[in-house]
């Protein structure tokens, strides 16, 4: 709900409401929140009230540019020991996103982004990176989101320019190529 924004930034959180909508107990909604609170999605104020984390330009920023850093170094550590069918997989992984964009299926265009970026990273054989790139995934999701959605469905140029965009990083793939990937990323 917070990573696609029925929960919006700065939003009450109502622990036993929440539980009750997701038929719920109070120890797994806790539990959620905690984990939530840890990877900074929600903030437990004073009062022990809760909310969703705010989410501001300054922290946007900081977002675009850790994920540049790592998907740049997930990318060579990748393609430094991916095998040829790792490769092909990765490469592949968007091979079904023209037939999503003719059928207005935009929230699997999505979830193909998100398949591809997280694969690249288990790929890459790092635990620390993994660890590190499963924390933030939740705050790259809700940006994302919030970028791709903005106030509604996304126009078909949306989803073209979604799926376009990693046509050079695909292509860096296939080849092998790890200045190119490092560039396109």
């Amino acid at each position: 709900m917070i990573l696609d924004w029925s929960l919006q930034p700065g939003a009450s959180i109502d622990e036993k409401a929440l539980g009750a909508s997701l038929g719920l107990g109070r120890p797994p909604i806790r539990e959620a929140l905690l984990r939530l609170a840890e990877q900074g999605l929600v903030v437990f104020a004073p009062n022990k009230s809760m909310h969703v984390a705010e989410l501001g330009l300054d922290a946007i920023r900081d977002l675009f540019e850790i994920r540049l850093h790592n998907d740049r170094l997930a990318s060579r550590l990748f393609l430094s020991s991916a095998t040829d069918d790792e490769r092909a997989e990765v490469a592949g992984i968007f091979d079904g996103g023209q037939a999503h964009i003719e059928a207005g299926e935009h929230r699997a265009l999505f979830d193909l982004d998100f398949k591809f970026h997280t694969r690249l990273v288990a790929l890459a054989r790092n635990d620390f990176l993994k660890i590190y790139h499963d924390n933030l995934t939740g705050h790259f999701f809700r940006i994302a989101f919030l970028t791709f959605y903005g106030k509604g469905a996304p126009t078909r140029d949306n989803m073209t320019r979604l799926l376009r965009g990693h046509d050079d990083m695909v292509e860096a793939i296939k080849s092998g190529d790890v200045q190119a990937l490092d560039a396109a990323t």
